[in-house]
């Protein structure tokens, strides 16, 4: 039987809501538990292959919102207000 191990600073934040760091592929089978339909990445960086493909697999949604909002302006930060509201807009959505 795999080890469960939830990705860095997991936590729930309303039934069938969770929050995380980028999985890895040591969390997998963690996530496999929780039947997830939509994952909605915020961050520009890239998620490894092997869980897009376990995404991609299990048939969950993923929104990469970091890499679709990512602008190479230094002055920019993707944690703005309307980076936050369009992220929440897509759990109603979901």
């Amino acid at each position: 039987m795999a080890t469960l191990k939830p990705p860095n600073l997991f936590g729930i934040v309303e039934t069938g809501i969770f929050r995380s760091n980028a999985p890895l592929e040591e969390n997998l089978a963690f996530l496999d538990n929780l039947n997830l339909r939509s994952v909605i990445f915020l961050s520009p960086e890239v998620l490894l292959r092997t869980v897009v493909e376990f995404f991609k697999e299990k048939e969950i949604r993923l929104h990469n919102l970091g890499l679709d909002a990512w602008r190479p302006d230094p002055n920019w930060t993707c944690l703005c207000d309307e980076f936050h509201k369009d992220a929440l807009e897509m759990l109603v959505r979901s």
